[in-house]
């Protein structure tokens, strides 16, 4: 008898008899024997009356019908009627204004997530990361770095007024390191929107 099976039963210690429950929409019947990678096989009925074969109880939740229905839900949400797919698109478009009006961290990332996709792609490249994994500093840091220099009058409340300045232009980038380089922190700064259109792609230091 091996080490580790019960004279008596046959089984391991850590044997787990799941006979008669459930898990999902599967009722587990009998243990079939152990896989090569001795994990107990159990046979299972589900609920839409196919019988199933798992090694993993735990996880399994049907016979594969559950993932079927999940994935019929996802096509027929992809066929809604292009008016309801418009409308649905507009509505979670103005939840994502709503939120970036009221959490300047989000209005941050926004922000520089589309200067650094316009900076790679006059380089020629795109984004292979999420931005701010990319930059090596998180959009908390960004924001307060920012706020840090904010001019008189500035502040989250007219975010529409000022914008975001790069010290010396993205438009000197002529290559994806360049364009990491530029948008570090020490070359960010706001600018009230009227200035920095008006300074285009000059260098203007604070000296």
């Amino acid at each position: 008898m091996p080490s580790g099976i019960d004279a008596k039963t046959g089984k391991s210690p850590r044997f787990k008899d799941r006979s008669g429950q459930r898990s999902g929409k599967l009722t587990f019947i009998r243990p079939l024997g152990e896989n090569k990678h001795r994990h107990i096989v159990w046979e299972a009925i589900c609920d839409c009356g196919s019988m199933t074969l798992t090694s993993s109880p735990h996880k399994t939740k049907s016979c594969g019908c559950l993932q079927r229905e999940v994935m019929a839900k996802i096509q027929r949400a992809k066929a809604l009627d292009p008016d309801v797919k418009r409308r649905s698109v507009l509505a979670n478009r103005s939840r994502q204004r709503a939120k970036r009006k009221s959490d300047p961290v989000k209005a941050m990332q926004a922000r520089l997530s589309r200067l650094h996709r316009h900076a790679l792609s006059q380089v020629g490249a795109i984004k292979q990361s999420p931005t701010f994994e990319e930059l090596g500093y998180t959009p908390e840091h960004f924001a307060q770095h920012i706020e840090r220099q904010f001019l008189k009058g500035m502040g989250w409340h007219n975010m529409s007024d000022w914008q975001i300045d790069h010290i010396i232009p993205v438009s000197t980038a002529r290559s994806v390191e360049d364009v990491v380089k530029l948008n570090q922190l020490a070359n960010l700064r706001p600018m009230w929107a009227r200035e920095n259109n008006q300074k285009k792609a000059k260098i203007q230091t604070l000296l």
